[in-house]
């Protein structure tokens, strides 16, 4: 199974830079940086939960990349965590920033400016609907 997860993902990332116009190099390098974060955060999550060894699974355990994408299906795995803060996530937010050399970008201009164009987006949904009821189609 390990030998058919690159090639799967050769195909995922040839299918998005088809879809979105843009070369595969860059879209690899964006699909792999997702795929590293949720490596990270699955690690993270089992390291701050106790061994569960009812699910043969312990703490020390780290996730692969296909187990990190991998969705838990059971209902009872599933819980949020009373221990997160808004500053544990503006920290780890600001980490994969400054991993990325990002922070050349996030000047209050450039913020603004990448604001409107999400803005402009989500104006797009609601642009032809009649009257003042609804959301956006679909």
């Amino acid at each position: 199974v390990a030998d058919a997860a690159p090639s799967c993902e050769g195909e995922i990332v040839a299918a998005l830079a088809k879809q979105l116009k843009l070369e595969e190099a860059v879209v690899e390098r964006i699909f792999m940086a997702g795929v590293d974060h949720a490596t990270r955060a699955a690690k993270r999550r089992r390291l701050s939960q106790p061994c569960r060894s009812d699910i043969g699974e312990t703490s020390a355990s780290l996730p692969t990349a296909p187990e990190a994408l991998a969705v838990e299906t059971a209902a009872s795995q599933f819980g949020f965590s009373t221990s997160v803060t808004l500053e544990d996530i503006r920290r780890e937010l600001a980490e994969f920033a400054l991993e990325r050399d990002w922070d050349q970008f996030h000047a209050p201009r450039n913020l603004v400016m990448a604001m409107v164009g999400e803005v402009g987006e989500l104006c797009e949904c609601f642009q032809w609907r009649g009257g003042g009821g609804g959301g956006p189609p679909g």
